[in-house]
């Protein structure tokens, strides 16, 4: 009966437009990953993989059909029907393996080889699943591995995404958890329609698979890419916003000298000319320096102000500058600590010092002044804008850390920790 019905449909022209459509998709989508100049180059390998074996599934499944219908050799039919056996569980494995970003499920491979390997017997042996002479299916003792092994690779697949979302809150990553859904609900209408399919869901659920992961990964890609163009864009503008702060300070200083040292005035003015022309790379780049040019732009910076306020000294312990770190990290700190203790210190004093802790690059600003008068350190102040400003820097652009710790009579301690890999400079 079920042989007849496909004849019919198979002959009234139903089934190759059908099969054309499904090869239409996966030739755009092929055409889409291959064009896509975004995607990370294991996601295209594995996509592009998935599309040619989900086409293959297709082809595999027109064939079987046609052997099937005409009673074409029986062999033929053993290795097309142990084919797809095979491939199905592969094709999970590839999903899991787009979700599974740092490959740590290898077990996975494991699975679709033992399934593999079974069913490479079945031109030799029944243990699998046979044909007789006329062609009819007989299902043997291991018959059902390629199932309980894709049920397993299926449930690997859905607790990925469930935790995937659970980390994350964003409903996209419910996509793979629909595509585990869409796959189990295939393979039970193939069960309940079997007697008149001539193409299975599954085939068709798969082909819907590899369409849905690809637009996820865009999806992931677009929100990846728009949180690193804002941060980028807050960095641009943090950096616009410390440069004409501290060159208004060195105007005001040059100002001051104006009228109480017209010399040292001039003198002031071509210092911060030579400055300006041998530092103008590191006022205006957004990308990581040398920790040795900002060291020296941050020592150009004090004695320019020393000039304004002679009541502070500064002391360097450098023991460590081959390390790369943001423009503008280091002098705005030693700014805060100059204006906390020249507000209320006869004689100031600043240490600065970097060395290498462990897998670290640490940079300390020790000043002895007051501090903040709660003893803790606000830096959403306005006031300390350009502390806030070099944090988030150093989290957004080299992966570090930055505390500062402050106390009513021991002044204020700033802490950068740079990670070591994130900082070489070669």
């Amino acid at each position: 009966m079920a042989d007849n019905q496909v004849l019919l449909q198979y002959e009234s022209g139903l089934l190759i437009p059908f099969n054309f459509a499904l090869f239409l998709i996966l030739w755009g989508l092929v055409f889409a990953i291959v064009m896509d100049p975004y995607l990370k180059k294991w996601q295209r390998s594995i996509l592009l993989a998935v599309s040619v074996v989900v086409a293959s599934l297709i082809l595999q499944g027109q064939l079987d059909t046609y052997f099937g219908i005409f009673k074409i050799s029986r062999l033929g039919r053993i290795l097309l029907a142990a084919y797809g056996y095979q491939m199905r569980p592969l094709v999970v494995a590839m999903f899991i393996r787009l979700l599974d970003q740092e490959n740590k499920k290898k077990w996975i491979w494991v699975l679709v080889i033992i399934n593999a390997l079974l069913y490479a017997t079945a031109p030799f042996s029944g243990i699998t699943f046979s044909f007789t002479e006329d062609l009819h299916f007989v299902r043997g003792p291991l018959g059902y591995s390629c199932y309980v092994i894709s049920l397993a690779l299926l449930l690997c697949l859905l607790g990925l995404s469930i935790f995937k979302f659970g980390r994350t809150k964003r409903w996209e990553t419910v996509t793979p958890i629909g595509i585990v859904v869409l796959i189990l609900g295939a393979v039970a209408m193939d069960y309940i329609v079997s007697d008149a399919q001539w193409i299975s869901y599954l085939t068709i659920s798969m082909v819907c698979s590899c369409v849905f992961f690809y637009i996820w990964i865009h999806v992931q890609f677009a929100r990846e890419h728009d949180r690193a163009l804002r941060a980028e864009q807050e960095v641009q503008f943090k950096i616009a916003q410390v440069q004409p702060h501290f060159l208004y300070s060195v105007l005001s200083t040059i100002q001051s000298l104006c009228m109480t040292n017209p010399d040292k005035a001039r003198e002031v003015t071509e210092r911060f000319g030579t400055y300006l022309q041998q530092n103008n790379d590191s006022l205006n780049v957004d990308q990581l320096i040398p920790f040795s040019k900002e060291l020296e732009h941050t020592k150009t910076y004090v004695e320019l102000e020393m000039e304004r306020f002679p009541n502070f000294r500064i002391e360097y312990d450098v023991k460590e500058e081959d390390f790369l770190v943001p423009a503008l990290s280091l002098q705005p700190l030693v700014e805060n600590a100059i204006r906390q203790d020249e507000r209320v210190r006869e004689a100031g004093l600043i240490r600065v010092s970097a060395s290498r802790e462990g897998d670290n690059y640490e940079i300390i600003v020790w000043d002895n002044g007051t501090g903040f008068q709660n003893g803790s350190a606000h830096v959403s102040d306005p006031l300390h804008i350009d502390v806030k400003n070099v944090r988030e820097r150093i989290v957004n652009m080299c992966g570090g850390t930055m505390v500062m710790e402050t106390f009513p009579t021991d002044g204020t301690i700033v802490t950068i920790k740079i990670p070591v890999k994130q900082s070489k400079t070669s």
